[in-house]
């Protein structure tokens, strides 16, 4: 247990105490993907590495330098809501989660109105036809993929056909 907390605590460290964590390069030159169903790996499905970028050890391939791709993640949040009596609302460009749901829900305009939220990209809801159970999903590719996924994950408890989109949203505007 003690090594693993000090191996822990190491690695921890060296992330906090390294200047190059946030900088990630793919090894064959594939593009890093920040978000998405593929979030974490390039393009073409290796994994990304921390340092310089272009192989032969800190940014120098034998022919040149190549400069490091850095990913950003976003920083928007938008959320979600959907409460009694079908009322919805959503809400984006906010700095953090916790104002986003509270927007999104005040647009709900109903008290009991539950919102999710969701840090770039687009967030959607999807409902039970003749029921009350919320299903709410993620996409970092479009408003339609969130809306396919709430839908599908719906589906998947409820049975095909007996779910609907009730609210979706895009976290930037």
């Amino acid at each position: 247990m003690k090594r693993c907390v000090k191996g822990l605590l190491l690695a921890v460290g060296v992330l906090v105490g390294s200047s190059s964590w946030a900088q990630v390069y793919c090894p064959d030159g594939g593009i890093p993907n920040p978000t998405g169903q593929f979030a974490g790996l390039c393009s073409d499905g290796s994994v990304p590495q921390a340092g310089g970028g272009g192989g032969g050890g800190g940014g120098y391939d034998g022919g040149g330098y190549t400069p490091p791709t850095v990913v950003y993640l976003p920083t928007n949040y938008g959320a979600v809501a959907y409460g009694p009596g079908n009322a919805s609302g959503s809400s984006w460009n906010y700095t953090n989660q916790f104002d986003a749901e509270r927007a999104a829900t005040q647009a709900c305009g109903h008290k009991d109105c539950w919102a999710y939220s969701f840090q770039g990209g687009y967030g959607a809801m999807a409902k039970q036809v003749n029921g009350q159970e919320l299903f709410a999903e993620w996409s970092g590719q479009s408003e339609q993929q969130a809306k396919a996924v709430a839908l599908r994950s719906c589906e998947k408890v409820t049975g095909k056909g007996k779910c609907q989109i009730v609210v979706s949203s895009a976290a930037q505007k």
